[in-house]
């Protein structure tokens, strides 16, 4: 089981904000989809999500609780200081190689993209796309197994 991770809300609006600066058509649909990719590169390059959001399996594909609340009228703690200057770089770099796919397709195909294995076991079993359901697909999924069930192997725990 993974040490609990509690989402960088300000990262995430700031990548939404990236996102949608950067598509032509930046739907919630093609934001939420774009950031799922990017994160799941992230993870399969650096063994961690880039903001710890949590995803959600919908119907039209997986659905960033964050982004949902950024792009809410209801978000009671309002827009924030979200600068997409100043992302981690390697947020940024998975960020644009996901960003020329969603470019390019359709939203149909977008949508069909995003919607894999993990989308279709949190859509059928309920509950969150964990990292641990993307990590499993990746073509390195026991290094990054590793890495989420212990980050920091030589730091004590309290």
């Amino acid at each position: 089981m993974t040490r609990p991770t509690f989402p960088d809300r300000q990262a995430c609006r700031a990548a939404t904000l990236f996102i949608a600066r950067t598509l032509t058509n930046p739907t919630p649909t093609r934001v939420s989809a774009a950031l799922y990719l990017a994160e799941s590169g992230h993870l399969e390059l650096y063994g961690r999500l880039m903001f710890g959001g949590v995803y959600h399996a919908l119907p039209e594909g997986p659905m960033c609780e964050e982004v949902a609340a950024f792009l809410s009228a209801h978000d009671s703690q309002g827009p924030g200081k979200s600068d997409p200057a100043e992302l981690d770089i390697s947020v940024i770099r998975a960020l644009n190689a996901t960003l020329h796919v969603c470019r390019i397709l359709p939203e149909p195909a977008l949508i069909a993209t995003v919607q894999d294995v993990p989308w279709a076991t949190a859509l059928s079993e309920g509950g969150p796309i964990t990292a641990e359901r993307i990590a499993v697909t990746l073509p390195n999924a026991a290094e990054v197994l590793a890495y989420l069930a212990d980050p920091d192997p030589d730091k004590p725990e309290f």
